[in-house]
């Protein structure tokens, strides 16, 4: 879940030119041609705009007709970086595709299964739950709602208008709620594990603790955030951004690519940092615990027990989602980070539904009762098949007595 990387209001690759006073300023004797006449599209005007942006040293603006404005493309916006972000949305997408099959795998393989420790089970279960929901309504943003500058989507919703705008503010919260309650259970997964394997503690009602946690928390982080500042979630705000485009320093409007909140994204990231952090401290100790228990036997089995500790909680403490804070230093660290987070719910049936021991034992358990029960079945049915056929024979030889005598 690409929660981490830049978002439109950090990083504008394209945003809408607004001629403002600057430009004014800026031409001096140059003549700059009336608003008026660069929305109605004169090509007269348009060509001595551009010729005046030439004049200027501005090149990374472009007229495009559809919208009537003047797009500027950041420098970086190369197209080398654009084929990147293109394989890694489809890449990120195909992943999460397969992540959110396997969560429903692993929630029905759960459900059906009855281990002894099912606090366990029941936090995995809500961990599941929130990245299921959390990779589908990000895959439906990235995909179905791309721009909000589009004019249709199939003739029947008008992106630019108000409705669209409350569907997107809406998304925007559900997502802010969805990725902040998928860390908020991986965090809860971090203190089950600590209570267990390193305090071996147990506290009551340990079931509506986790789930007032997993779920509240949550939602008082969106309440507190929409109320303190109602802007965050609202799509109809417009996000401007001052650029320099050669010697010209202009004020541009960022075009949205995805339904997601405006303003400091440290709104959504500072929490998360927290609980990442503290799982981090969770994933050293139970480590150092897991290799202090094995570490009397042989290297070569001392290794592969490390291995499989660190894959089976790469998927329930999410550590691995701190790759997310440095992406932008190197475009590998970006698609090690997608690679890695993309992949969760695939991890995690893997490591805790196909290779669990405690899960594998009592799947056995309870294929071997269903067999015995059709056994048990199977017998009575022949048992009656030979009673009645015990039954029928009687009568045949009565029959046959009577017919004699």
């Amino acid at each position: 879940m690409n929660t981490t990387r830049p978002t439109p209001s950090e990083t504008a690759s394209s945003m809408a030119i607004t001629w403002s006073d600057n430009i004014a300023n800026d031409s001096r004797h140059d003549e700059v041609p009336n608003r008026d006449k660069t929305q109605k599209s004169d090509r007269v005007g348009i060509q001595k705009i551009e010729e005046f942006l030439t004049s200027k040293g501005c090149f990374s603006a472009s007229f495009d007709e559809e919208s009537g404005e003047f797009i500027f493309e950041s420098p970086a916006t190369t197209k080398e970086s654009m084929r990147h972000e293109k394989i890694l949305n489809t890449f990120e997408t195909t992943l999460m595709s397969f992540s959110i099959t396997a969560d429903v795998i692993s929630f029905a393989f759960l459900s059906v299964v009855r281990v002894l420790k099912s606090e366990r089970i029941f936090v995995h279960k809500n961990l599941l739950i929130s990245l299921a929901f959390g990779h589908t309504v990000y895959i439906l943003d990235i995909n179905i709602f791309p721009s909000r500058n589009m004019h249709h989507v199939f003739n029947l919703i008008v992106w630019t208008g108000s409705p669209f705008q409350t569907i997107c503010s809406v998304i925007a919260a559900v997502q802010h709620y969805l990725y902040t309650s998928l860390y908020t259970w991986m965090l809860i997964e971090g203190i089950n594990l600590y209570l267990k394997i390193v305090k071996v503690f147990s506290f009551g009602n340990s079931y509506a603790t986790y789930s007032l946690t997993g779920w509240g928390v949550p939602g008082v982080i969106v309440g507190f955030v929409a109320v303190i500042q109602p802007s965050t979630y609202e799509m109809s705000t417009m996000l401007y951004k001052e650029i320099m485009c050669g010697t010209l320093k202009l004020t541009g409007t960022v075009n949205r690519e995805r339904c997601w909140l405006n303003g400091s994204v440290w709104k959504f990231k500072g929490p998360v940092l927290a609980m990442l952090l503290a799982n981090l401290a969770v994933f050293a100790v139970v480590l150092r615990v897991s290799f202090g228990r094995i570490g009397r036997r042989n290297y070569a089995q001392t290794t592969r027990k490390g291995l499989k500790a660190i894959f089976a909680l790469l998927p329930l403490l999410g550590v691995t989602f701190l790759l997310g804070f440095f992406v932008d230093f190197h475009v590998t660290l970006e698609y090690a980070f997608v690679l890695l987070n993309s992949i969760q719910g695939v991890l995690f049936f893997i490591c805790h539904c196909a290779f669990d021991d405690q899960v594998r034992d009592a799947m056995s358990k309870m294929l071997r009762k269903k067999r015995r029960v059709h056994s048990l079945q199977k017998f009575k049915q022949e048992s009656k098949m030979v009673t009645e056929m015990a039954h029928k024979t009687k009568n045949l030889y009565f029959v046959a007595c009577d017919k004699s005598a």
